[in-house]
């Protein structure tokens, strides 16, 4: 394979888009459990007074997080193809511009080609995934709702 050296591990160019990348998760990280602990506590007290609005709330915030499980694997899905798509056009991976951010060296070549057909092959899948899950979940609720489920 061959590289070409973009810039020094040192250069800020580096080192601050994965910097902040990991302070974005862990901030979403604590905003999260700083509101599902709260949510939590409320619903476990809801759950013994009003066993039918319980399971109502539970269905709407489960479906909820579907919505928000495909709505990012398809943002993702569409990022990975045109990352991979610019990648085979100019044969680099990462392509040229504000997408080797973060990167100290690129793939070029036809290693980089062939890396950017199968980037290009495999990016669909997981939106295509994520709606699989989706699907799992439904049928998987509708089973519980109906009765259907063990126990």
């Amino acid at each position: 394979m061959a590289w070409i050296r973009l810039r020094s591990r040192r250069d800020p160019a580096v080192w601050a888009p994965i910097l902040l990348v990991v302070l974005l998760a862990c901030a979403l990280a604590a905003w999260g459990q700083l509101w599902m602990t709260p949510w939590l506590e409320a619903f476990e007290s809801r759950s013994k007074a009003d066993p039918e609005g319980t399971v109502s709330e539970a269905v709407r915030v489960i479906r909820l997080c579907e919505i928000a499980l495909f709505a990012t694997s398809a943002f993702l899905g569409a990022f990975l193809f045109r990352f991979f798509q610019l990648g085979l056009r100019e044969s680099r991976i990462p392509p040229e511009g504000w997408w080797s951010l973060g990167a100290w060296r690129a793939m070029v070549g036809p290693h980089a080609a062939r890396m950017g057909r199968i980037g290009l092959l495999l990016s669909p899948l997981l939106p295509r995934s994520a709606i699989a899950i989706v699907w799992i979940l439904e049928r998987l609720l509708h089973s519980l709702l109906s009765g259907g489920g063990a126990g």
